[in-house]
């Protein structure tokens, strides 16, 4: 467990690198890849939509996942974009998630790779404290703490 006062995460616990395929109808190679999570230590909020980047050499997408169906839970279309846009708060905490990207080229898949992406549980056991208990909108300076917060990633 670790003290937090933020509010649910999504972390990456690993990444793959990226794999290369090979068209059979005219032997050259693609290159598919994820881009890795920018945030620090990977762990994003999970109250804002999570964007995943992919590169294709073929330039076809498709994003998928066994656990779930990534059409219901990212923007319409983007399952077959370079980048696909999860929803804020359609990932269930405390799971975990692999995300695959793959290019078919004339319905032969060429190259893929794939991302895990483990989501933390809401934090739980803390309190919030604002100082002073009244004032005037706009006007009185708040003070606003968290105090206790705990949190499993």
């Amino acid at each position: 467990t670790s003290s937090a006062s933020s509010s649910s995460s999504l972390s990456s616990s690993s990444s793959s690198s990226s794999t290369s395929g090979t068209n059979n109808n005219n032997g050259g190679g693609y290159t598919v890849r994820i881009q890795p999570l920018d945030e620090p230590d990977n762990v994003v909020i999970v109250s804002r939509d999570l964007p995943l980047y992919g590169y294709s050499s073929a330039n076809t997408y498709r994003w998928s996942c066994a656990s779930i169906n990534l059409d219901a839970v990212s923007y319409p279309g983007t399952s077959s974009s370079a980048i696909l846009i999860i929803l804020a708060n359609k990932l269930v905490g405390g799971q975990t998630y692999t995300i695959v990207l793959s290019s078919v080229v004339n319905g032969v898949e060429v190259g893929r790779d794939s991302i895990v992406i483990k989501v933390a549980e809401r934090p739980y056991g803390g309190s919030v404290v604002v100082s002073p208990s009244s004032g005037v909108a706009l006007s009185t300076m708040f003070m606003i703490n968290t105090y206790g917060w705990i949190q499993y990633v």
